[in-house]
């Protein structure tokens, strides 16, 4: 039961961090009927796993990522990934040091 409770509560997480402020908006962005993720996270309906990969690929991220519970906005790791990727070594050296120092408070 653990694990439905998490899966509910993680997709309201990831539509929140992505800025949807609605399940409907959600389940039509999916190409769903109104009513699906509303359906999954009052726990009435389970999500299957072609619908969990779709969901996952909307939210751009990998199951592994969907299960990690300290990923809280995993779409914005990769897009600052993907920014950081861009810069010069030395830039990228000042951030890792930077992260070092964040993580240590």
């Amino acid at each position: 039961m653990e694990y439905l409770v998490f899966v509910r509560e993680r997709i309201t997480e990831l539509r929140l961090a992505k800025g949807i402020k609605s399940e409907r908006e959600l389940s039509r962005r999916l190409g769903k009927n109104e009513l699906y993720i509303q359906h999954i996270t009052s726990g009435k309906q389970n999500v299957g796993l072609t619908s969990f990969f779709d969901i996952c690929a909307f939210f751009d991220i990998t199951p592994q990522e969907f299960f990690d519970p300290d990923l809280h906005n995993p779409g914005l790791v990769k897009e600052t990934m993907k920014e950081i990727e861009k810069l010069p070594d030395d830039d990228i050296r000042q951030l890792k040091e930077l992260a070092r120092k964040l993580n240590k408070k």
